[in-house]
């Protein structure tokens, strides 16, 4: 396989005066789309990160205690 030498990339001041343009057009836009919670809406929303970790992952900490293990007994 061929390897060739890395290719410099030179950043000028245009390219970071376009970047910052469109980086504020991007958070205009997401502000507008999502109107501001109220307080009272915050509450019953948050979670915590364990929480949230379990609902993504189908995890429920307390199906296991609710149910208990029965080991099989010996036949004689």
């Amino acid at each position: 396989m061929l390897r060739r030498k890395p290719t410099r990339i030179e950043m000028k001041v245009d390219d970071i005066s376009e970047w910052m343009t469109v980086k504020k057009e991007l958070e205009s836009k997401r502000q507008a789309a999502e109107p501001a919670p109220q307080h009272s809406d915050l509450q019953p929303l948050q979670k915590s990160h364990r929480d949230v970790v379990h609902e993504r992952i189908g995890y429920d900490p307390r199906a296991g205690r609710e149910t208990t293990i029965t080991l099989p007994r010996p036949l004689h």
